[in-house]
C-alpha cells in the first residue's frame, strides 16, 4: 500500500495533466462550506496554541483592492507590570503565518522582560485570514499593513519581520516612520542584487528559499511541500532530501520521525485552496524582484524603500535600533547582502548574528536565539534617550533678562 501511495505521488508530480490530480484538486482544494473555515483551515483544526486565549480578533480592510477582507490578529500584553515600553509587531513571510513565531513568543513569556504590547497578524491568503481573491502584489500587502497599524494606533514599534515580512512591513511603516523604534530582521532583504554584486559562497538555500521544485509541485501537494520546507533543516543529507516524495505521501515527517504533530498538520492545511496556493506561488516567484533580473512591476516598491529608509530611520533621521539574525545556509546571510543593510542603516553594524548550520526559518530552527535578539532590542529601546521634542520640562523655562533678574533680587 505504501509503495502504491508513493507511486501515485510520483505520477502526480511528473505528469503534466494527470487525471488523478485533476480529480483531487476539484474535490479537495475547493470548500463547499466556507463558513466552516478560517482561510483554508477548518475551525475545528486550529491548534489550541495558535494564539493567546481570548485574544483572537479580525480586522476588516477598509479600502483598496482588498476592501472587506478580514485579517486575523491578536493583541496582548507580556512582561512586567507597567506601561508598555514598546509594541512588538510580528510579520511573517511566505508559506507561513503568525504561528511561525509561536516558539519565539513562548520563550519571551518565560523570561523576565519589560512590559510589552505584542501584536501578530496573518497576511491575507495565509493562516486564519481570508483567502486571497487574486495574486496579491507587494504594494497591496503593504497597504493592508498600513491600514492595520493605523487602526490599532500602534506606536513605539519594534518590527520583527521574516523574509517577505520585512520589505512589506518596512514599506508600510515608512509612511509613518515616527511609529517605529526598532527593527529585527530575520533572513530578509529589501535590496536588489546587481551585476556588480558577487555572492561569496555556495548556499543550500537561494534567495527567499525559492526552489524550482515548487513550480513543479501540483496544487494538491503544495501545503505539504510548504510544511516540508519549514521543518526540514538545510543540513540534512541529500538522501533524506530525496526522500521528500515519501514524506509528502506518507503519514510521517522528518521533524517527528513518526505521525505528524498538530503544528506540521497546520502548515500542510493552511494552503489548500486554489486561491491561496496561487497567491503563495505568485509571492514566491516575486522573490525575483530582488535579483538582478528583476520583475519591473516591483521597481517602484523597492525604490521607495531604498530611497526613504536611510533618510527616515538612519543616523541622520530617527536613528532607530536595527538588528538582524541570519542562517548561514541562507543566501541572505552572504556578506554582500549584509553590507547593503549596513550601508543603508549603519547603526546595525554591531547587531548582526549568523547562526551556524541554520537555514531560512530560524523561528523554528533556533527560537532561543531569535528571542534573545528581541530582548536585546527591547533593552536598547528602553534605555534610548527620548527625542528632544518628546521631553516636557517639569518646570517652566524662564528666559533670563534684566527684568527677571531684578525680580529675583527680592527672593
Amino acid at each position: 500500500m505504501r509503495l502504491l501511495k508513493i507511486l501515485l505521488v510520483v505520477i502526480l508530480i511528473i505528469s503534466p495533466f494527470p487525471i488523478g490530480y485533476f480529480l483531487l484538486e476539484q474535490s479537495f482544494l475547493s470548500s463547499a462550506k466556507p463558513h466552516l473555515f478560517h482561510g483554508d483551515l477548518l475551525k475545528t483544526d486550529i491548534p489550541d496554541t495558535y494564539c493567546p486565549a481570548g485574544n483572537k480578533a479580525f480586522f476588516d480592510i477598509p479600502e483598496g483592492s482588498l476592501k472587506g477582507k478580514k485579517i486575523f490578529y491578536y493583541d496582548t500584553l507580556i512582561g512586567g507590570a507597567g506601561l508598555p515600553v514598546a509594541t512588538l509587531l510580528f510579520i511573517h513571510g511566505n508559506r507561513t503565518s503568525s504561528y511561525i513565531y509561536h516558539d519565539v513568543i513562548s520563550r519571551l513569556q518565560e523570561k523576565p522582560s519589560p512590559p510589552v504590547r505584542l501584536v501578530a497578524l496573518d497576511l491575507i491568503g495565509f493562516g486564519l485570514s481570508d483567502r486571497a481573491p487574486f495574486p496579491i502584489s507587494p504594494e497591496e500587502y503593504s497597504e493592508t499593513i498600513r491600514s492595520f497599524t493605523t487602526h490599532l494606533n500602534l506606536s513605539d514599534i519594534l518590527l520583527v519581520a521574516h523574509e517577505w515580512g520585512a520589505p512589506l512591513g518596512i514599506h508600510a511603516l515608512l509612511s509613518t516612520p515616527e511609529r517605529v523604534k526598532g527593527i529585527l530582521l530575520i533572513n530578509s532583504t529589501v535590496f536588489r542584487l546587481t551585476p556588480a554584486d558577487t555572492i561569496s559562497y555556495s548556499y543550500k538555500l537561494p534567495l527567499f528559499g525559492y526552489s524550482p521544485v515548487s513550480a513543479l509541485m501540483p496544487g494538491v501537494l503544495w501545503g505539504k511541500y510548504a510544511a516540508y520546507s519549514i521543518f526540514t533543516p538545510p543540513t540534512l543529507s541529500m538522501l533524506i532530501k530525496i526522500d521528500v516524495v515519501k514524506n509528502l505521501a506518507m503519514g510521517s515527517h522528518p521533524r517527528t520521525g513518526g505521525p505528524k504533530d498538530a503544528e506540521v498538520l497546520f502548515y500542510e492545511n493552511h494552503l489548500r485552496s486554489k486561491e491561496n496556493i496561487r497567491n503563495a506561488r505568485h509571492l514566491l516567484k516575486q522573490a525575483a524582484c530582488f535579483n538582478e533580473e528583476a520583475d519591473p512591476s516591483c521597481e517602484a516598491f523597492i525604490r521607495f524603500i531604498n530611497e526613504n529608509m536611510n533618510e527616515k530611520w538612519g543616523p541622520g533621521g530617527l536613528n532607530i535600533y536595527v538588528s538582524a539574525i541570519f542562517g548561514d545556509q541562507d543566501m541572505l546571510s552572504d556578506p554582500v547582502m549584509i553590507d547593503k543593510w549596513k550601508t543603508a542603516l549603519p547603526q546595525m553594524e554591531d547587531h548582526v548574528r549568523i547562526i551556524r548550520d541554520a537555514g531560512h526559518f530560524l523561528q523554528k530552527e533556533n527560537p532561543e536565539a531569535v528571542s534573545e535578539m528581541i530582548l536585546e532590542a527591547l533593552s536598547a529601546i528602553q534605555m534610548a534617550p527620548a527625542p528632544m521634542e518628546d521631553i516636557v520640562p517639569e518646570t517652566p523655562i524662564i528666559e533670563l533678562n534684566e527684568e527677571t533678574l531684578n525680580e529675583g533680587e527680592g527672593l
